[in-house]
């Protein structure tokens, strides 16, 4: 696996419409850009699910999202967890970030 040079932990919170609990979801992206409206169109809204009672993200709810720029070591130390999936291995709805 080659890893490019910007590394970028992404946090997701919303609030589900159905049962009003809070999901977070985490992850951490390498990627060859260090653009941050790149990063942010490539997250698939569409396939968020609530982590409580598993339903569909309805249309319309904010999902608040944060970017953090760092070394690996660093986004670990934030709680972001490894492994690391490149941005241009990640194919649109085949992952939830």
């Amino acid at each position: 696996m080659t890893f490019h040079p910007h590394w970028f932990g992404v946090k997701l919170e919303y609030v589900c419409s159905l049962c009003c609990i809070t999901s977070v979801e985490m992850a951490v992206i390498n990627s060859k850009t260090e653009d941050l409206d790149k990063i942010k169109s490539r997250i698939d809204r569409e396939s968020l699910s609530c982590q409580h009672c598993k339903a569909p993200l309805g249309h319309g709810t904010e999902v608040d999202v944060k970017i953090v720029n760092g070394t690996p070591e660093y986004l670990k130390s934030l709680g972001f967890q490894i492994p690391i999936i490149p941005l241009s291995q990640r194919r649109k709805g085949t992952d939830k970030i």
